[in-house]
């Protein structure tokens, strides 16, 4: 989501202008805007962001404009209710973030449909996707196209590179954390 996308817009030229002969349609076309900025909010944060930047870009025409201010009380009371739109969307605002690759993001859902462990392996592979994206606040991908790619890995001698790497450094880590474990035993 874009910051400033509410003032880019027809309603702030006229404000800046001074132009008041399209004024009360602008301002009902940035109401609708501000709408659809909402419901595309992928989280909380983003969605704050964006009508707190455009609440400061307001201030300068508060008391000079009708539409100003009225704007402004719009956003106040949006802003308030920014955690029931969030969730009214369906969306978690977990506060985590894939930071990894979106491929390797798949291959991880994959194998949770594989093995069956979320909802006793009684979910579409759709809704489950869907969910986990959520959870990272991603948008959903095309994740067949990506299962797809991850076939294609097969002739490299293994198509999981995500969960081989992963399962190589959980041994590693449980086999360093056992050495400890002997050497704090042997040093009693």
């Amino acid at each position: 989501m874009t910051y400033n996308i509410l003032t880019d817009t027809d309603f702030f030229r006229d404000l800046e202008s001074g132009n008041a002969d399209n004024i009360r349609a602008d301002y009902d076309s940035f109401i609708g805007l501000v709408v659809e900025q909402c419901e595309k909010a992928v989280s909380k944060v983003e969605l704050s962001i964006m009508l707190t930047y455009t609440e400061v870009e307001l201030m300068p025409y508060l008391g000079q404009q009708k539409y100003a201010d009225k704007a402004s009380e719009f956003l106040k009371q949006i802003q308030q209710m920014a955690d029931e739109l969030v969730k009214a969307k369906g969306n978690i605002d977990s506060g985590l973030k894939w930071t990894g690759k979106v491929i390797d993001l798949v291959e991880l859902v994959y194998a949770f449909n594989e093995v069956g462990c979320i909802n006793d392996g009684e979910i579409k592979k759709q809704d489950l996707f869907n969910a986990v994206f959520k959870i990272f606040g991603m948008k959903p991908v095309d994740y067949f196209r990506k299962y797809v790619d991850i076939k294609g890995r097969y002739e490299y001698s293994s198509a999981t590179f995500f969960l081989d790497d992963m399962s190589e450094k959980l041994k590693l880590r449980i086999k360093e954390d056992r050495r400890k474990s002997r050497e704090r035993e042997q040093n009693r």
